[in-house]
């Protein structure tokens, strides 16, 4: 291992970054993770002086640390290969790893480069779609809970309350927000939106409800904003207070139908 690390060391500039490990070598990339984590990246020795550059599945790994990984593994599988393709490399989902085969020792920096820009890419994009499915799925859980309250519990009296999906609201900027549930009862209307413990969504509600705000002051309507998060204790406390600047309350998902119960 000597010897090839030795040949590793002489053609990666990051040298000092290369680490031996069991009968490979490993480096610690430019590359991050979504949290900061390093991308690494190994070299496996081949014949004739070539060597495999690989992720060895960590990405997959980090994934599946994080739990984000699509419940079809066929997905994974599909959104890998199109990162490999992007980098011109190659995912094995034997090991679920992004790879460059029979790479010469001069060529080892520049395929390091490709592997792990590919696996960033594609565990940022895992990320990506897990945080909006979570939004997504938070907001569908949002609008039935709150049909199925009122059926049980305002009985089906259409004249005494009103749920809608996808109200649309003008802003002060003019721009039409879409509200994912509000309910109209007793001349009330409540706005019910889900955030998901993700900046992207918490900054959106922020938006949303300080535009909607402004404009229902100078136009008089009146609404009442809740934020309905999946646990206020998984947020971090300066997003928790973002959404209760906007909001006239945060409450768990949990806690819907108790709030709902308030309001009959």
């Amino acid at each position: 291992m000597n010897k090839h690390l030795n040949m590793i060391k002489e053609n990666i500039a990051s040298a000092q970054a290369v680490e031996p490990i069991a009968n490979n070598a490993v480096l610690a990339s430019h590359c991050l993770y979504d949290g900061g984590v390093q991308v690494n990246v190994y070299f496996f020795p081949e014949e004739k002086g070539l060597f495999t550059v690989s992720d060895n599945g960590h990405g997959y790994t980090y994934l599946a640390e994080l739990n984000c990984l699509p419940q079809a593994q066929g997905l994974a599988n599909g959104s890998a290969i199109e990162a490999a393709k992007r980098y011109s490399v190659v995912f094995d989902p034997k090991d679920y790893a992004f790879k460059i085969r029979a790479v010469s020792a001069e060529n080892l920096f520049a395929a390091s480069l490709f592997v792990s820009n590919a696996s960033q890419y594609w565990v940022k994009r895992i990320i990506t779609k897990h945080k909006r499915h979570g939004h997504e799925n938070l907001n569908a859980a949002i609008y039935e809970t709150t049909l199925h309250f009122f059926d049980t519990h305002a009985g089906k009296q259409s004249n005494k309350y009103q749920v809608t999906k996808n109200l649309e609201l003008s802003g002060e900027s003019s721009k039409i927000h879409k509200i994912h549930t509000a309910i109209t009862i007793k001349g009330q209307r409540i706005l019910l939106e889900g955030v998901s413990n993700d900046a992207a969504s918490v900054n959106a509600t922020f938006v949303k409800y300080h535009d909607i705000a402004q404009h229902t002051r100078s136009s008089g309507d009146k609404y009442q904003k809740l934020a309905i998060v999946g646990s206020k204790k998984n947020f971090k406390a300066e997003n928790i207070n973002l959404l209760r600047a906007v909001s006239d309350l945060v409450i768990d998902s949990k806690d819907q139908e108790a709030y709902l119960k308030t309001c009959l």
